[in-house]
């Protein structure tokens, strides 16, 4: 039995051995999204708005021709992407790079002013306006005057 576990144990340092071995092995992706100008939350879901679409790479060649109508399109996706955060008059400039074989698409966003809440007001109207636990949550209200526009709040 105790020779069973050692063999067990040794097969997996080997299998894990040749794993760490291989991966620098794996061929660069064939297009590197790169974005600037934001960080955080909204880095995020703008880079999730530029997952490459199915078929775009095949057998490890970019259709050049699908990549320039992505870069083309992707603008209003990561307007999209970026409204959530506040920020609804964001500037977009995505570029294609060659490098070497490979593609980057360059993806520069300038955020501008988020929008601020001018004010804020809650009112219960119908059968529950004469609660007064409803008016109690009024006050608090996660939105204030002068706050960004989150939607998440």
């Amino acid at each position: 039995m105790v020779f069973r576990g050692r063999t067990i144990h040794a097969a997996l340092a080997f299998l894990a051995l040749w794993l760490s071995l291989a991966a620098p092995l794996r061929a660069a992706e064939p297009v590197e999204v790169v974005v600037t100008g934001i960080e955080g939350d909204a880095l995020k879901n703008v880079q999730e708005s530029l997952a490459l679409p199915a078929g775009l790479v095949r057998d490890g060649t970019v259709d050049r021709l699908w990549l320039e109508r992505f870069a083309k399109q992707a603008d209003g996706g990561i307007r999209t992407a970026l409204e959530p955060f506040g920020y609804y008059k964001a500037l977009v400039a995505v570029t294609i790079e060659p490098v070497e074989e490979r593609y980057r698409l360059m993806v520069k966003v300038t955020p501008g002013e988020p929008v601020r809440l001018p004010g804020v007001k809650v009112t219960v109207i119908g059968p529950g306006s004469d609660e007064t636990r409803l008016d109690r949550q009024d006050a608090t209200f996660p939105l204030h005057k002068g706050d960004v526009l989150l939607h998440q709040r």
